[in-house]
């Protein structure tokens, strides 16, 4: 794959949209060539995944119609990254300039305009997710001198750009020193540990880009059927049991906070559409309480729960316990820890509030 790599960059110091014969054989390269090598030569990449419950697939891109500037190859996990716009992967990214390849791990930076185009996303998001995944691997930043926080594409269009601004860690390979085969692969293991830290904590929610554990949820009910709904033999999400202990240690942290506070907490999560009932100088004020191991960013909420605390509003709170980590033991699941996000006068406005499901009447014939 080394001849492949240094070939592709050569090819990239003559890049241009069109399909030239110098682009034509980029293309076979990055689609068939080195994803076909990488299948070969790295099963035990692949065999390791498949002890993890994984399983990890290579495609690679140069554009579709028009030949885009930076062309990648990536390793993913369809589970996690149905696409190369959304979910973390490795992926080989080729400087617009020829004079580096970089195995990063990164994600999704792009979404799917309108028309059918692509276009960066904000770099405020990219910026917070990037910033999540270097934190994470801090460790591994720091004991290990050949990992980079940063990459060079030297790209023109945003789109290019933004391949750069969503890699984490990243292990560069120069123009003309690209390393053998064998040192490729004990590379690509290296970055397949860490992908599959991250997807540890994709299955729990616990990315800025995986969604809520409760909207995954939400969306598997509706559409039981969808060929492109998670599934697989590790699943995303959490048990009934685990879910019950994240909800239950939400409230214990919920009303520490509002007794803290001075409040008077009575729970009628069991009888009321809301979970406390808070007083404080006569004033009684209703509490909604979310708990996630997720990030917080967002909450299922029922008709019924959007409906009192639209009739109470300003009486109300929402409390929303995020990162609750799991503890497992041999006889139940237990919740620790949690960041807790106080809204107090909570106001639901309709800009706020995604529909996922709708109930529908159906006409009589």
């Amino acid at each position: 794959m080394k001849v492949d790599i240094e070939s592709a960059l050569e090819l990239q110091s003559t890049y241009t949209s069109k399909n030239t014969e110098g682009m034509a054989e980029r293309g076979r390269i990055i689609r068939n060539a080195m994803p076909d090598w990488l299948r070969e030569n790295a099963k035990g990449v692949f065999e390791i995944t498949s002890r993890e419950g994984r399983t990890l697939s290579v495609d690679g891109s140069d554009g579709i119609g028009l030949k885009s500037e930076v062309p990648w190859v990536r390793v993913y996990s369809a589970e996690h990254s149905p696409n190369a716009r959304n979910g973390w992967y490795v992926v080989y990214l080729f400087a617009a300039d020829g004079s580096a390849v970089y195995l990063s791990l990164g994600f999704g930076s792009t979404v799917m305009g309108p028309d059918g185009s692509l276009r960066a996303k904000d770099d405020g998001e990219l910026a917070k997710v990037r910033s999540w995944g270097q934190d994470l691997l801090r460790g591994d930043l720091e004991s290990n001198p050949r990992l980079v926080e940063s990459i060079a594409l030297h790209a023109r269009t945003k789109v290019g750009q933004s391949y750069e601004k969503a890699v984490a860690v990243a292990i560069p390979y120069f123009r003309n020193s690209v390393p053998e085969g064998m040192q490729l692969v004990e590379d690509l293991e290296v970055m397949a540990r860490l992908l599959h830290f991250v997807y540890d904590r994709d299955d729990v929610g616990a990315t800025p880009t995986s969604e809520q554990l409760e909207v995954i949820e939400v969306e598997r009910v509706a559409r039981p059927l969808s060929r492109s709904s998670r599934s697989g033999s590790q699943g995303i999400g959490l048990t009934a049991e685990q879910r019950r202990a994240v909800e239950l240690r939400a409230m214990v942290v919920a009303k520490s906070r509002l007794e803290a506070d001075g409040y008077t907490v009575k729970d009628c999560s069991a009888t009321h559409p809301y979970d406390y009932l808070a007083t404080k100088n006569g004033d009684e004020f209703v509490v909604e309480v979310k708990g996630t191991t997720g990030l917080g960013s967002k909450i299922i909420l029922t008709r019924n729960e959007v409906a009192i605390h639209r009739e109470r509003y300003p009486s109300n709170f929402l409390i929303v316990v995020s990162e609750i980590e799991l503890v497992e033991s041999k006889s139940d699941s237990q919740a620790i820890g949690g960041v807790l996000h106080v809204v107090k006068d909570w106001k639901i406005e309709d800009r706020d509030l995604h529909a996922l499901t709708f109930q529908y009447e159906v006409p009589s014939t």
